[in-house]
Parts: C-alpha cells; sequence; structure tokens
C-alpha cells in the first residue's frame, strides 16, 4: 500500500461504524471550515445499513450543519425511487427518517430518462458544484466492494474501466441486475480528497488479500481506485471477518485527517504475545525517536537563521576589525626600514576614519 493508504480493522459492526462516523465527521468539519461546504459520496447495498447509523452520530444537538453538506450517489440503478433497487429509495426509508434535513441535501436522478440521458443530467448537476474544474474533487467517496471486486458501477474487464474523459458514465449491461445504472468514473475516483471502502463480511476475504497483499490490484476496479497518487488519501475501513485473510495487521492507527484516535481491534492472525515488543517500539520509541530528531533539526535551522545576520551584522558595524588586520598587513608588506617607507605608511594611516585608531597606528609604525 502507498504511504498515504490506511487500513483500519475492526472488532465488531458496531466498531466498524465508529470508525465511519469519525471518518465523516473529521472530513465535514475540515471541509466546512475551508469551503463552507461537504462534498460527499455515497453508495448502496450494505452502507445504507452503516450510513443509517453513522450520519445522526456526526453532530451533537443544536450543532447540525445538515445545509452544509452535498451528497451525491457513487452510482445509482436507473428504476423508481420505490423500486426495491434503487439506492435513493433505500436511504429515504432509512437515514432520511432519522435525519429528514437531509432529503434536500441529495443529488439524486431522474427515474424516467435513460441511463445515456441520465448520466449527462448528472454530470450537469455536478458541474453546478465543482464548476468547469477538469474533474471534480469530493470531499469523501464512500465506496463498497463486491465479491467480484467490482465498485461503483464499474465491473471487472468492463470497458468503462477505460473511460478517461467523462465524470459519469452510463452502463446498461451491467452483469449484476438491474442492468441499467449510471456510475462515477475512475478518474472522479482518484481525483476525491479522501476515499474509504467500508467492507463487512468473510466474502470480500479473498479479493482483500488478492488486491492488499498479493499484488493482483490491478485485476480488479476496487484495485485501481488509488487517490493517494493524486494527493488524495485512502483509507480501508474494515471489519475482523473481511480482514480475516490479510497477514499483516495493527492494533491501533492514528487519523491522519485529524488529532481524533480511530481504534483498530487486533487481526485475529496476529499474536499479541509474540508482537507486544515490536508494536511497542513501532507505537511508542520510534515516533519518539523520529520526533525528537525533527524538534533537533527545527531548532538548529532557527538558530541558523538567528545567528547568521546577526553576525553579518556585528561584523559589518565593527570595521576596525578589518582596519587592524589591513594595518598588519601594509606593516608586513611595507617594512619601515627608511623615510619613504616611513612617509607612505604614515600616507596610509591617515585614511583612517577615526582619531583613536589613527593614533594607535601612529604609535604602532614609530621605528625602533
Amino acid at each position: 500500500m502507498a504511504a498515504q493508504s490506511e487500513i483500519k480493522v475492526f472488532d465488531t459492526t458496531a466498531e466498524l461504524e465508529k470508525g465511519l462516523e469519525d471518518l465523516l465527521r473529521v472530513t465535514a468539519n475540515e471541509a466546512i471550515t475551508k469551503r463552507g461546504k461537504y462534498f460527499l459520496g455515497v453508495s448502496g447495498a450494505s452502507m445504507v445499513k452503516q450510513l443509517t447509523s453513522a450520519i445522526p452520530k456526526v453532530y451533537s444537538t443544536g450543532e447540525e450543519a445538515w445545509d452544509k453538506w452535498h451528497i451525491f450517489f457513487c452510482d445509482e440503478r436507473v428504476v423508481a425511487v420505490d423500486d426495491k433497487e434503487s439506492t435513493f429509495g433505500a436511504y429515504k426509508e432509512t437515514l432520511l427518517k432519522e435525519v429528514p434535513a437531509l432529503e434536500a441535501q441529495f443529488v439524486g436522478i431522474d427515474s424516467e430518462k435513460t441511463a445515456e440521458e441520465n448520466a449527462k443530467l448528472y454530470h450537469n448537476q455536478l458541474v453546478k458544484y465543482f464548476g468547469n474544474a477538469i474533474w471534480p474533487t469530493f470531499d469523501l467517496l464512500l465506496l463498497g466492494m463486491g465479491p467480484d471486486g467490482h465498485t461503483c458501477s464499474l465491473f471487472p474487464e468492463h470497458a468503462l474501466l477505460k473511460e478517461a474523459k467523462a465524470w459519469v458514465a452510463a452502463i446498461t449491461d451491467s452483469p449484476k441486475p438491474p442492468p441499467t445504472r449510471i456510475t462515477l468514473t475512475l478518474p472522479v475516483l482518484n481525483h476525491a480528497h479522501n476515499v474509504a471502502f467500508v467492507l463487512a463480511g468473510a466474502g470480500k476475504a479473498d479479493v482483500l488479500q488478492d488486491i492488499l497483499e498479493k499484488g493482483n490490484s490491478g485485476n480488479f476496479p476496487a484495485g485501481m481506485v488509488h487517490p493517494e497518487l493524486k494527493g488524495g488519501k485512502l483509507f480501508w475501513l474494515l471489519d475482523k471477518e473481511a480482514a480475516s485473510k490479510l497477514t499483516t495487521g495493527k492494533t491501533s492507527s492514528r487519523s491522519e485527517l485529524s488529532g481524533i484516535w480511530l481504534i483498530v481491534q487486533e487481526r485475529p492472525c496476529c499474536n499479541r504475545a509474540s508482537h507486544g515488543n515490536s508494536n511497542f517500539f513501532g507505537r511508542f520509541f520510534l515516533p519518539a525517536c523520529l520526533s525528537a530528531m525533527k524538534v533537533g533539526i527545527e531548532l538548529g535551522r532557527m538558530a541558523f537563521y538567528m545567528a547568521f545576520p546577526v553576525g553579518l551584522f556585528y561584523v559589518f558595524h565593527q570595521p576596525q576589525w578589518f582596519e587592524a588586520s589591513t594595518v598588519e598587513l601594509r606593516r608586513k608588506l611595507y617594512p619601515i626600514e627608511s623615510e619613504q617607507n616611513l612617509k607612505a605608511y604614515r600616507t596610509f594611516v591617515e585614511e583612517l576614519d577615526t582619531d583613536q585608531r589613527k593614533q594607535e597606528a601612529l604609535k604602532q609604525s614609530t621605528p625602533l
């Protein structure tokens, strides 16, 4: 995994949802503080239940800022809202009953139009929020992943994986029903500020192992999502069943997005007794040493920046240093052995700019 990716493993579903809640809170506060708006992309299926649990807890009562949120679909099925396959319909029956104020913040499709028409319509909707940028930059995209490694409505070996210009694409031959959908394209996913895969269940374990540890990420659409290569961050929020076949584990990790701590349960494959010392070294001792080194470097740099101008000031405001050394050099070059040399030396001394230094030089020039 790249340096800006994080794998977070949670022991229970409740803890996974709490981790999702924390990530939403951090990214929302950051975006609203910077731009006054929060652009969130959501997926369907099991994520509907996870977000129904997490989103209502993001704000304390009386501190809600739902009007700053703008929620888009990472993909959507072109079906009526009351169809059981509709992602928006699923949120209406769950999340929006918990937070009714969010319904106006969803940007949906027109189920009466075709997939191609909806792709254009959704593109135009995105332009209203993101302007004429080359690519829209979401604050957070929340993605799922199927057992075949698909994400959004981007399926293995499908032609849409090669789409390099469109923000939103239509698909009419989805391998998974219903066949007619729209989806954000890979470049849009890869230009987001933050992307999080939120995965639960043993059915994801094999593909996760292929993507994260076996170097087969290019075989799966989910493995092609790399916002960290564009300066963004990639998170994998997993329950212990989804992570059961991963061989490397963590016990905790601090979020790179803020000062909060997201607790990550130890993976079943890790032995706490055998890794206790290395965990202490990696979690406390090594970071402390690195922090001390950084502080030392910064202090040294500050000392240099402060001392250098002071040194220059002192040198250029103490000309006697140069004058004294010049007098000594002149004495060596022109030994006072004759009246002519003495006269030349006295003329040189006359050029000094203070009476005190002139008298001192004249005294030094008196022949023995």
